[in-house]
């Protein structure tokens, strides 16, 4: 899975109203993202390749990212 999937999924769950759906959300994004960068790093330790766009970490650098996750 590609980071700009991840992206525009926090965009969408920006745009929820309720506080409780926001937060399920975030944490089912949360949850997901950090299964993929387990799959790509067990990948990389069996010698392929990581792709290009799938460094998820590079995900939860951004400012906006740490803003999210601190109201939860």
């Amino acid at each position: 899975m590609q980071v700009s999937l991840f992206k525009r999924l926090l965009l969408k769950m920006r745009n929820l109203r309720a506080e409780l759906d926001h937060k399920h959300a975030l944490a089912s994004i949360c949850h997901a993202a950090i299964c993929v960068d387990l799959f790509a790093k067990e990948s990389v330790q069996r010698g392929q390749k990581l792709l290009p766009g799938t460094a998820i970490t590079s995900l939860f650098e951004g400012i906006r990212m740490y803003d999210d996750l601190n109201s939860v």
